[in-house]
């Protein structure tokens, strides 16, 4: 079939050293193909994007192609998905610490588009792996996690703890102007 024909070229876009905006291409375009085939054919693949994304042996481009394809997975499969969080998640909040700027921010894209898929269906999967990070040795996870803490109580809540200071009220405290 036509489908399992453009899967290679895809996966060899994923893992160049093209642009980012290639890779994020080839990631969602992987995510499509597969979503038109079959959630079997996922879950075949799905060792090999999770070894792929933490293989430190990997160059940094590689690693976060196949990390790219854990922002566009759960969008496309929905609750099909859900299966995976627990394998992926741990991959996700270790690309949090990695050395390359762009896994870090792919890593937390990643992790907040499975917040906000899932929260209200997996608390008990993120938070232990959120508690376990703001323990962390490596600052940036501990940073990372609070930051995904944020985002994981105000799916759950709602509500945002970010405060704004718009009032009618002078805002100059104790300047005489």
């Amino acid at each position: 079939d036509e489908l399992s024909k453009v899967l290679p070229w895809l996966l060899q876009t994923l893992q160049s050293e093209s642009t980012p905006v290639d890779r994020s291409g080839a990631a969602q375009g992987i995510s499509e193909v597969l979503k038109a085939q079959d959630i079997k054919h996922l879950q075949q693949l799905m060792p090999r994007f999770i070894d792929s994304a933490q293989d430190m042996n990997r160059p940094a481009h590689c690693r976060d192609g196949y990390l790219m394809l854990f922002i566009y997975l759960p969008n496309t499969f929905q609750d099909q998905f859900l299966q995976f969080v627990d394998q992926i998640l741990p991959c996700i909040l270790k690309g949090l610490a990695d050395e390359s700027e762009y896994i870090r921010d792919t890593s937390i894209l990643a992790a907040q588009t499975l917040i906000n898929n899932y929260a209200d269906k997996s608390l008990n999967l993120f938070l232990p792996q959120l508690e376990k990070g703001l323990l962390d040795d490596n600052w940036r996870i501990r940073c990372s996690s609070v930051q995904l803490l944020g985002d994981l109580l105000f799916c759950i809540s709602g509500q945002s703890g970010k405060m704004t200071t718009e009032s009618e009220e002078d805002d100059n405290f104790a300047s005489e102007e």
